[in-house]
């Protein structure tokens, strides 16, 4: 059965990680970018993000909210290269990469995907683990096999060279002509990833962040069979055609935050499944999940990610004291700090926190750093 939907995007995001030695100099080269600028927040525009994080986080990771209109364009008017030196000193930099305008009314070919990406942000950590981030969406006439499809295809990034799946996806915006425009970004951004690799903190994979609202006729009462292994393809972001679903853990990887409005936790992503039986699953839901509580969870995964770090980088090096005072400085500027009061995020950063090992992982670095 083909099953509708209302809404629907998937941010798509890639981590890397910069050596933090030149990370200055990695600001820079984000500065020198003529499709990249400073992400600012206001509290008038961004109200919502200003009142779900606690004082602390503001003021670490979101702390242009402190600055007038005034410190904001004194900052633009620096040099890059000392602006670059500043901007290294906060714990975490947002960039906005422009791409041109979304075109209309492109009509797919049979068997090719199409869709758009509606904005790119470069998240950046003072540690040298940043993230690129891409929201993509199918339209409103796509269903959830194809969004299923779509998510499961980007799974894994081919930087090199162009495969024959590849050519089955077209790009609707102004500024991209094919996929190798799209895999050209991430170059762009990153270049080789090579600290990444060799460092064996992160697998070539993208993490996907997957909100989907159903039309009403496809999803008005109990969850079926059919609906509950669409979900978890979705959280687990496998493809429409995968058959044998393993469902044990089920019942510990979702939340029911309402009727209707279910979440799904995996370490490759995050599922948000609604219907729009209610009318904020369409309208409020989506708002709510790529603003605070999607940034709460590149503060999650930055979390693990770091931790990683840290772990391997003591291993290979055996530094105690340098990687000691790189683990102090992260729990006190972002470890021990509380996220939110809000008590829906809390029990979304608890599930992001459990599934992903975050405390477990914490506690075993510390151990092993002891000995």
């Amino acid at each position: 059965m083909e099953l509708k939907i209302k809404n629907q995007y998937t941010y798509l995001i890639y981590p890397y990680v910069v050596n933090n030695q030149s990370y200055d100099e990695y600001l820079l080269k984000l500065l020198q970018n003529k499709n990249c600028k400073i992400k600012y927040w206001d509290k008038n525009r961004d109200l919502s993000i200003y009142t779900y994080f606690s004082y602390e986080i503001r003021e670490k990771l979101f702390w242009s909210f402190g600055f007038s209109d005034l410190k904001k364009k004194q900052l633009d008017k620096l040099n890059n290269k000392l602006k670059s030196k500043l901007l290294s000193k906060y714990e975490a930099v947002i960039f906005e990469y422009s791409l041109g305008k979304n075109m209309q009314g492109k009509i797919a070919e049979e068997g090719t995907m199409m869709f758009d990406i509606n904005k790119i942000e470069i998240i950046c950590f003072k540690t040298g683990i940043c993230f690129i981030v891409l929201k993509t969406s199918l339209g409103r006439e796509s269903n959830l096999a194809e969004v299923l499809n779509f998510n499961n295809k980007f799974r894994t990034i081919k930087k090199d060279f162009k495969t024959k799946e590849d050519e089955s996806i077209n790009i609707q915006t102004d500024d991209l002509n094919d996929i190798n425009d799209f895999y050209s970004i991430i170059k762009d951004v990153i270049g080789t990833n090579k600290d990444a690799k060799e460092m064996k903190v992160l697998e070539e994979r993208i993490i996907t962040y997957s909100y989907v609202c159903l039309d009403e006729n496809n999803w008005n009462q109990e969850l079926t069979d059919e609906l509950k292994n669409c979900f978890i393809k979705q959280y687990r972001v496998l493809p429409n055609d995968k058959d044998d679903i393993n469902d044990e853990k089920f019942d510990k990887e979702i939340l029911d935050l309402a009727q209707f409005f279910k979440v799904g936790f995996s370490k490759q992503g995050t599922g948000i499944f609604t219907s729009n039986i209610k009318a904020e699953n369409s309208l409020k839901v989506p708002y709510l999940f790529e603003q605070e509580y999607f940034y709460n969870y590149i503060i999650d995964l930055y979390k693990k990610i770091f931790i990683n770090k840290i772990g391997l980088e003591y291993e290979e090096n055996k530094k105690f004291e340098k990687e000691k005072e790189k683990l102090e400085e992260f729990t006190e500027n972002i470890w021990t700090k509380t996220m939110t009061k809000d008590e829906k995020g809390l029990i979304l950063n608890n599930k992001w926190e459990e599934i992903l090992e975050i405390q477990y992982k914490f506690e075993k670095l510390k151990i092993n750093m002891m000995h």
